[in-house]
């Protein structure tokens, strides 16, 4: 525990000078967007399922915040598996972290951010893990805000399509 919150401490010190880390992040925001090289359907691009994520984190610094999204998504069209309604669903937890590019506290915020999607996909029953990408701005008015996104997430395996998604929600920093 100790090794832990020395780590942090030194992350924070990194990442914003030796300023404390300020506040907690949660954001909720849904996403839609395209599969990229979907072999199963014999297609380069496909639809990607509408997603719901509620995300978590913990700022350690002026610029970073350590965060995990949690992700639902129902798609009752997967042409994947052979049939017009297969019903599958997709439950995920995305850890990472967000760099935001400013600290202003009102106006538009630019950030990236980076994970590790670990994603279960009912209807094979595989688990499939891999490297999120992305970027987006945040309108913030004091401590509430709207933000849009777009984000890559290539998995580890190369016989699942590449997701590429836009995402928007509402955050709130406290």
């Amino acid at each position: 525990m100790r090794r832990m919150l020395t780590a942090l401490t030194l992350a924070a010190v990194v990442a914003g000078g030796s300023q404390p880390a300020s506040a907690f992040m949660l954001q909720l925001s849904v996403g839609e967007g395209i599969f990229l090289n979907s072999p199963k359907v014999g297609s380069s691009v496909s639809a990607a399922p509408l997603t719901t994520e509620i995300l978590g984190g913990f700022n350690v610094g002026p610029y970073l915040t350590l965060d995990v999204g949690f992700l639902f998504a129902y798609d009752v069209f997967e042409p994947y598996y052979g049939t017009t309604v297969a019903q599958s669903y997709y439950l995920g937890v995305r850890p990472g972290i967000h760099v935001f590019l400013s600290r202003a506290r009102t106006g538009l915020v630019p950030y990236l951010r980076a994970a590790f999607p670990i994603e279960y996909d009912n209807a094979t029953g595989n688990t499939f893990v891999g490297l999120l990408l992305g970027g987006g701005v945040e309108f913030k008015l004091g401590f509430v805000g709207v933000f849009a996104e777009g984000i890559i997430s290539p998995y580890f395996n190369n016989q699942n399509p590449v997701p590429l998604e836009a995402r928007i929600g509402v955050a709130v920093h406290f």
